[in-house]
């Protein structure tokens, strides 16, 4: 556990602490914190890993588990190894998945103990390049002439509306960061 206190000089700057997002955990116990320093091993540089990991340790899987429990008395474990919640972490940071593919992939995983890549193909949450994302843009400012108008006219939360049409034409695969610069690109915004 002493490596975790350790690591809480790296998160300063970030303005998280491990430590905390530790204590968050439903039931704190010393396997909670061995989970959490397996998930980060091997990552001791990354900063930003161990930040988006921690902020899923202690926002998404607190919550699955609380959940899980709600259902089932019997046991409050995480059934989730780590080498798979590493993989799942690696796997939002390298966009290969959207924020909201990742919770569903979490849940899942919760369920049966797999290869998150593996869920994320079958269940179509790998954001794919291969798509016209452009050509996808198009439509949905053709199809959504008057919010494309409140755009242009200054109301830029607009793109909201447009960038979730985008995303449910695309089944939640596009990149949101990207579909949105596109469809202000195209909105001449």
């Amino acid at each position: 556990m002493s490596n975790i206190f350790n690591e809480r000089k790296i998160f300063r700057n970030k303005k998280l602490c491990v430590a905390d997002a530790i204590d968050r955990l439903p039931n704190h116990s010393a396997m909670k914190c061995k989970f959490f320093e397996s998930v980060i091993s091997g990552f001791k540089g990354n900063s930003e890993f161990a930040v988006l990991a921690a902020n899923y340790i202690a926002n998404d899987l607190v919550k699955l588990l609380r959940d899980i429990q709600d259902r089932e008395t019997q046991s409050n474990a995480i059934t989730i190894t780590p080498k798979h919640f590493q993989k799942l972490i690696l796997m939002v940071q390298e966009k290969k998945i959207s924020s909201r593919g990742a919770k569903d992939i979490l849940a899942a995983l919760s369920e049966e103990s797999r290869d998150p890549e593996g869920i994320a193909r079958e269940r179509g949450y790998v954001q794919s390049s291969d798509i016209d994302v452009e050509k996808i843009v198009q439509e949905v400012i053709e199809s959504n002439t008057s919010v494309a108008e409140q755009f242009r006219s200054g109301k830029a939360n607009a793109v909201e509306f447009l960038l979730g049409q985008a995303m449910k034409a695309m089944k939640g695969t596009g990149n949101p960061s990207e579909l949105r610069e596109k469809i202000k690109k195209q909105l001449g915004g």
